[in-house]
């Protein structure tokens, strides 16, 4: 029974210091994302998407195949046949 108790404590002692590890991550994301405000954020948050559109929209427009947008014929001159 004492190998039962030893590796039921263990797994008590792990699962108290991955909580701890998280814990201290997300109070660690929180230290640093207080100072924004959320204007701030909404700006990164719209210019990231802005950029990554226009990103989007050169490399479409690098893929694209274009022709030309009028089709020009041939003159022909008058009265002459062919």
């Amino acid at each position: 029974m004492a190998a039962m108790e030893r590796i039921t404590g263990e797994i008590d002692t792990r699962e108290a210091s991955a909580f701890m590890t998280n814990l201290t991550a997300l109070a660690g994301l929180w230290v640093l994302g207080f100072p924004l405000s959320p204007g701030a954020i909404r700006t990164m948050v719209i210019s990231s998407v802005l950029t990554g559109v226009a990103m989007a929209q050169f490399f479409l427009r690098c893929l694209q195949t274009t022709g030309a947008a009028v089709r020009i014929r041939r003159a022909h001159a008058r009265g002459a046949k062919g």
